[in-house]
């Protein structure tokens, strides 16, 4: 069953979701006003993440090769409100 979370991303590192081997897709929309990073590696996130823009989304799926099992982290430049959407088999 699929899930959908409202997040508020800061300037402080956090884990947006734990490893999951029942992971199949996971979206991440940006619906604040900065720009949010999200990175597997927790340390320098700003400098080596993947950008995702306001007004943007990003998702990684498995049936296309990506890993969205993996544990993933995020940091925005100043609060931000993402939408985290995930879902998983049995």
């Amino acid at each position: 069953m699929p899930a959908t979370r409202k997040i508020i991303v800061s300037t402080t590192p956090i884990q947006l979701v734990p490893e999951n081997p029942k992971r199949t897709v996971l979206a991440i929309a940006n619906v604040g006003n900065y720009v949010c990073y999200v990175s597997v590696d927790p340390a320098n996130i700003t400098s080596q993440g993947f950008p995702v823009g306001p007004g943007t989304y990003v998702a990684w799926k498995k049936v296309d090769g990506d890993h969205p099992e993996l544990m993933l982290f995020a940091q925005a430049t100043a609060d931000t409100e993402i939408r985290l959407w995930e879902d998983w088999s049995d």
